[in-house]
């Protein structure tokens, strides 16, 4: 069985026999009679905390502000549309045409059935605003961020796609003379901009969580490597 001991290593010698400290200060190794040797005191401790880099968690911290500004816009038009698709008394007529401009723009139509007519952009909205709050907490601590880096990755591509899909329907939806008489054109473009604004927040968002790493860590190893 191998025994181990610790011995005093003089200042500044290096490789197999010390290795050196933060601040020039050498340290005990650690040997056993194969020749192993293990640095043991405060270089097992290098890399311990984390520091993220800085451009990239300012970006996602930015990213996220625009995301917030994006959804607290279409919050605002989408209650508007709602409220308007709420009063809608449409005879028969006209519910034929509500119809087929919903259907034409990839929404399901309910003209008689109002508060279900916009249920797939409130559960949009909804996603979008629990990984918003999921992100800006994470974001106060680096390293659970770290750790659950890409599954909050894949909470941000899942609201991308949910949001991009709906740019498409909503750009018909908007050059539809039907639907500016129904609910106002203006109400209906700004539902369209906080979309696009939340599509590129998002997209953003995912860039920037894809480039925090531990600055720490990568400077530990680097300095460990170094020693060697």
């Amino acid at each position: 069985m191998a025994t181990m001991h610790e011995a005093p290593v003089p200042v500044g010698q290096t490789g197999q026999t010390g290795a050196l400290h933060e601040g020039g200060v050498a340290g005990p190794v650690r040997t056993d009679n194969k020749g192993e040797v293990g640095v043991t005191g405060r270089n097992r401790r290098v890399g311990d905390g984390v520091m993220l880099n800085t451009g990239a968690r300012v970006g996602l911290a930015l990213s996220q502000l625009l995301t917030a500004c994006a959804f607290l816009i279409v919050l605002a038009a989408l209650s508007s549309l709602q409220k308007r698709a709420n009063e809608l008394l449409l005879p028969e007529a006209q519910a034929l045409i509500y119809r087929e401009t919903f259907q034409s723009a990839g929404y399901q139509p309910y003209p008689n059935d109002a508060k279900n007519q916009f249920a797939f952009q409130w559960y949009i909205l909804a996603a979008e605003i629990f990984v918003f709050f999921v992100i800006a907490v994470l974001l106060l601590l680096p390293r659970t961020l770290l750790r659950l880096k890409h599954v909050a990755m894949a909470f941000l591509v899942y609201v991308f796609v949910l949001t991009t899909i709906q740019i498409p329907s909503q750009l018909y939806f908007k050059r539809s003379p039907t639907s500016g008489a129904l609910f106002g054109t203006r109400k209906v473009q700004t539902v369209l901009a906080g979309t696009i604004i939340g599509a590129i927040a998002n997209a953003l968002s995912i860039i920037f969580l894809g480039l925090l790493r531990d600055t720490h860590a990568t400077d530990g190893h680097r300095r460990t490597t170094s020693n060697v």
